[in-house]
C-alpha cells in the first residue's frame, strides 16, 4: 500500500528554511540589538531611583545561541526590581526596571522579526 502526499506551501516553506540558514547572521543581529537597547533602556529606567549607580554599573547581557540574557550582579536587584518589606514591616514597591524596558521593546522586536521573515518569505 502507498499512499502520497502532497503539502500545499511545501515549495515556500523550503524556501525559507534555505534563506533561514543565510539569514541566522541577520536574526542573531536582531536578537543582540534588542538585548542592549533592553539593558540600556532599564538602566535608564532606574536613573531616578539610584544612589550610588551601583545597581545600574552591574547590568550586562550576553547571548546563548539565539536567546539574549540580561543580568543584574549586584544582590539587592531582585528587591528594586519587585519590592521589598522593610523592617518595619513596610513594603517598598518594585521599580520593574528591567520589565518595563522588555515591555517597551518588544514591540520592535516584534515588528524587526516579522519584517525578517518576511523578507525570507518574499512577502
Amino acid at each position: 500500500m502507498s499512499d502520497n502526499f502532497r503539502f500545499i506551501g511545501a515549495e515556500k516553506l523550503q524556501k525559507v528554511l534555505e534563506n533561514s540558514v543565510d539569514s541566522s547572521g541577520e536574526f542573531l543581529k536582531i536578537v543582540t540589538d534588542t538585548t542592549a537597547d533592553i539593558l540600556s533602556d532599564s538602566q535608564k529606567n532606574l536613573n531616578p531611583h539610584y544612589k550610588t549607580g551601583g545597581l545600574s554599573k552591574s547590568g550586562s547581557f550576553n547571548i546563548k545561541g539565539l536567546n539574549g540574557e540580561i543580568g543584574y550582579s549586584v544582590k539587592y536587584a531582585p528587591h528594586v526590581e519587585f519590592g521589598h518589606r522593610t523592617r518595619g514591616g513596610g513594603f517598598v514597591p518594585g521599580v520593574k526596571f528591567l520589565y518595563n524596558a522588555a515591555e517597551d521593546n518588544r514591540e520592535a522586536h516584534q515588528k524587526a522579526v516579522s519584517d525578517l521573515v518576511k523578507k525570507l518569505t518574499g512577502n
